[in-house]
C-alpha cells in the first residue's frame, strides 16, 4: 500500500480535478500497470532468482546508445528488450530518457496542448517499468549538463526540424495566428537544440560504436540520427511494418537510399528468380492484403472491395479515356520532405500533375488521397481541402476520391491505365498485377527496371499524357523484388504479443530473461548480429 501511494504522488497532478477524465485515465492505467506487474517482472528475471547472468563475451567491445527519449510508446519496450539483449551478449548499454526536460515533443500534439499533465505517463514507466530491464539508464537533463564547448546550434538543419515538428504538432493544419506558430516553432527549436546538445554530450562522454532507435524524426530524435550519420557512427533504426503485426523492420533508410539492401539478399540466395514455393507464399500474401488485411482493419484503414460496376458508376469512370490513378502519401508527415525527387513535397508533385492534364480531354486524373488522413486526428488538413485551396474549379478531367470513401484502393485497379507514386508501397501492388507505374520520389522500388522513374517535368508530362518512356514490364525483376519487400524485409518477432499496434503493457509473452540469451531465438540472434555487422543481409533471417 505504501509503494502504491508513492506511486499515485508521482504520478497525479495537482491540475488534474477530481472524477476527471484525466483522473480517470490515470488510475485505470496504473491499474492495469499493477495488474500485470507479476508477469512482466517474472519476464524480465532470470528464472534463478538473480538479476544477473555471467555475460557472453561475444559483443564486448561494442559500446550502445539507446536515445530513447520517450518511454509511453509500446515501441520503447521492444528496444529495450533488443538493448537488454546486446547488453547479455556482452556490450555496454546506455538508454537516453527525456526525464521531463523537454517541454515540446512529439507525443504533445494539439491535441494535448490542454493536457494538464502530458508526462505523467512517461513519467509512470520511467519510474516503475524502465527499472525492470536493470539497464543503465541516463537523463537528458543529465547530459544538458555536460561541458561541450562553443557551438553553433542555430543551423538550418535544426530550423527545419522545427518547421516539420510545427506541421505535425498541427497535423497538418497549422493555424493562421503568426504568434501561435511562433511560438509553437520556437519550442520545437529549443526542443531540437537540447536534443542536438545532448547527442554531442553523449558522443564525448560514452563514445558509441552503435547507436540504435525507433525514431530517426521529429525533433526530439532527428538531431540525433543527424548528428551521429555526420561523425559516421552507426545509426541502426529498428520500426515497425505495416506487412506484418509481428515483425522488426530493420533501419529502412537503407531501403530509400539505393538497390544495395536488395543485392545483398540477392548475394544470399541460389537463383536470381523465385521458387514455387515462393511464388505461393507471395501470392498467399496479396490475396490476403488485396481482402485488406487484419492490421489495416485495426487502424480503421480497412475499405470495402465494392463491385467494378458500382465504382464504374459512382467515380463516373470512362474507360475509352486514358485513366490515370494518383495515389498521394500523407501530405504533412514528418519525414516525407526527405523523400523527394522530381519533386520536393507531397504537394508540389500533386499540384502539378493536376496542371499537367488539365485541357487533355483525352485523360482523366484521379487523385485518391491517403485512407490515413481520416483517421489521425480531427485537426489534421487533409489532401483534398489543400487541393481546394489551390484549384477552387477543379479542372473538369480530374477527380478526387477523398480519404474517408469507402472504396479500396485494391478495387480500382482494374480501371487504371497508369498509376502514379510518390514513396508508396501501392506501386509495387500496382506493378504486381501488371499496371506500369511512375514513381516521383525515392520509393525503395525507384530503382527497377520496370518502374518509370522521370527526371525531368517534360519526361513526366510525356508519361502521363501518352505513355511515353514507360518501360516494358520485367516480371521476374518484380516478383523476386515484390517477395523481398513483403516478405522477407519484415523480421520475425515473438518477444512481444505483437510487435505492430500493441499495447506497452501486454505481458511479456516469456518466461524469464534466459530467453534472450544466444541460441534461444534464432530471429533475435539474427537482429543482434545485423546491428552489429554490415556485411550481414537482414533479410536473409533464418526460416
Amino acid at each position: 500500500m505504501a509503494k502504491l501511494k508513492q506511486v499515485l504522488k508521482q504520478v497525479f497532478n495537482r491540475k488534474d480535478r477530481p472524477y476527471s477524465r484525466h483522473l480517470i485515465e490515470k488510475v485505470r492505467y496504473i491499474l492495469k500497470f499493477y495488474k500485470r506487474m507479476p508477469r512482466i517482472k517474472k519476464a524480465l528475471s532470470f528464472s534463478s532468482g538473480s538479476s544477473k547472468v555471467a555475460m557472453i563475451d561475444k559483443y564486448k567491445p561494442v559500446r550502445v546508445l539507446l536515445p530513447l527519449i520517450e518511454t509511453s510508446h509500446y515501441k520503447c519496450i521492444q528496444l529495450l528488450l533488443i538493448a537488454k539483449a546486446l547488453e547479455l551478449r556482452g556490450a555496454t548499454v546506455k538508454v537516453v530518457i527525456c526525464g521531463e526536460a523537454l517541454n515540446a515533443c512529439e507525443i504533445r500534439s494539439v491535441e494535448k496542448d490542454n493536457h494538464p499533465d502530458p508526462c505523467w505517463r512517461c513519467r509512470f514507466n520511467q519510474h516503475n517499468y524502465l527499472p525492470l530491464f536493470n539497464l543503465d539508464f541516463i537523463t537528458l537533463k543529465s547530459l544538458l549538463n555536460v561541458e561541450i564547448g562553443p557551438m553553433i546550434i542555430n543551423t538550418p538543419d535544426l530550423g527545419k526540424i522545427a518547421e516539420e515538428a510545427t506541421t505535425r504538432h498541427f497535423y497538418g493544419a497549422v493555424p493562421n495566428s503568426a504568434s501561435l506558430q511562433r511560438e509553437t516553432y520556437d519550442r520545437y527549436l529549443r526542443t531540437a537544440e537540447m536534443s542536438l546538445r545532448a547527442a554531442i554530450a553523449s558522443h564525448m562522454s560514452f563514445q558509441p560504436t552503435l547507436v540504435l532507435g525507433y525514431m530517426m524524426a521529429y525533433a526530439e530524435w532527428a538531431p540525433w540520427y543527424n548528428y551521429y550519420n555526420s561523425v559516421s557512427i552507426r545509426f541502426r533504426h529498428i520500426g515497425s511494418t505495416q506487412f506484418s503485426a509481428h515483425a522488426q523492420h530493420f533501419h529502412w533508410p537503407q531501403l530509400f537510399e539505393n538497390s544495395n539492401r536488395f543485392k545483398k539478399y540477392i548475394q544470399t540466395r541460389s537463383d536470381s528468380y523465385l521458387n514455387d514455393t515462393e511464388r505461393i507464399q507471395l501470392q498467399e500474401y496479396f490475396n490476403k492484403r488485396y481482402r485488406t488485411d487484419d492490421v489495416l482493419k485495426k487502424l480503421g484503414l480497412g475499405k470495402k472491395l465494392i463491385g467494378l460496376d458500382k465504382i464504374k458508376y459512382r467515380l463516373n469512370i470512362d474507360t475509352t479515356k486514358r485513366n490515370i490513378f494518383l495515389f498521394s502519401s500523407v501530405l504533412w508527415d514528418v519525414g516525407i520532405s526527405d523523400l523527394g525527387g522530381l519533386y520536393s513535397t507531397v504537394l508540389e508533385w500533386v499540384f502539378d500533375s493536376i496542371r499537367i492534364v488539365a485541357g487533355e480531354h483525352d485523360v482523366h486524373l484521379y487523385i485518391r488521397c491517403h485512407p490515413a488522413e481520416q483517421v489521425d486526428s480531427s485537426f489534421a488538413i487533409t489532401l483534398e481541402k489543400q487541393i481546394h485551396n489551390e484549384f477552387p474549379k477543379l479542372p473538369d478531367n480530374v477527380t478526387i476520391i477523398s480519404s474517408s470513401n469507402e472504396i479500396s484502393s485494391y478495387s480500382l485497379f482494374s480501371f487504371i491505365d497508369l498509376g502514379v507514386t510518390f514513396i508508396g508501397t501501392i506501386g509495387l501492388e500496382m506493378l504486381q498485377t501488371g499496371i506500369p507505374i511512375v514513381c516521383t520520389g525515392k520509393a525503395p522500388y525507384a530503382f527497377l527496371s520496370s518502374v518509370a522513374a522521370p527526371q525531368t517535368r517534360d519526361e513526366y508530362r510525356e508519361m502521363l499524357i501518352d505513355g511515353t518512356g514507360l518501360p516494358t514490364l520485367n516480371q521476374e525483376e518484380i516478383d523476386l523484388f515484390q517477395y523481398f519487400y513483403f516478405l522477407r524485409t519484415p523480421i520475425p518477432w515473438s518477444l512481444t504479443r505483437h510487435a505492430y499496434i500493441a499495447d506497452i503493457l501486454e505481458p511479456l509473452p516469456f518466461h524469464s530473461l534466459e530467453t534472450l540469451l544466444p541460441g534461444n531465438d534464432k530471429h533475435l540472434d539474427h537482429l543482434c548480429a545485423c546491428l552489429i555487422d554490415d556485411n550481414l543481409s537482414p533479410e536473409a533471417w533464418p526460416d
